[in-house]
């Protein structure tokens, strides 16, 4: 009787241990796919001039604009049709952002990346890449070059 409580106790052990050990490795997972294309730092130039950086850092973005910054968490979908989807989940940002989720659509080429995503108030999720003031806005954006 005790070898058994002894194996049970052992076996719960491992299990536990297992899954530990399966989300210490889970937060430092690199980056795959279109994810790990994305890595880095991209620009892009605003409507009325100014410029703006979209810095990708494993599944966290950092989001640069003119008179504002967000942090977000965002997460890929590459099977989606008819276009890719992205979710991001804002976690620090100006105003009442932060907690709060938008949904887009992306393209990646290479050096080119573009993000069609949803205005504040959009519950769906673009179904094209053109900008649709206040529904949907487009972000064309090329990898910032080393200098």
């Amino acid at each position: 009787m005790k070898i058994n409580v002894f194996y049970c106790v052992v076996a719960t052990a491992i299990v536990a241990l297992s899954f530990v050990a399966r989300g210490v490795a889970d937060d430092k997972a690199e980056p795959s796919g279109d994810l790990k294309a994305m890595q880095g730092s991209w620009d892009y130039t605003t409507g009325d001039g100014g410029k703006g950086t979209w810095v990708f850092e494993n599944d966290k973005l950092t989001l640069t604009l003119p008179s504002r910054k967000y942090v977000m968490k965002i997460k890929l979908d590459e099977n989606a049709k008819p276009n890719k989807a992205v979710d991001f989940s804002i976690e620090e940002g100006p105003d009442e952002s932060a907690g709060k989720k938008t949904l887009g659509i992306y393209q990646i080429d290479g050096d080119s990346l573009t993000i069609c995503i949803g205005g504040a108030e959009e519950t769906e999720r673009p179904d094209k890449f053109e900008t649709e003031f206040p529904r949907r806005f487009v972000f064309k954006m090329s990898r910032t070059k080393k200098s």
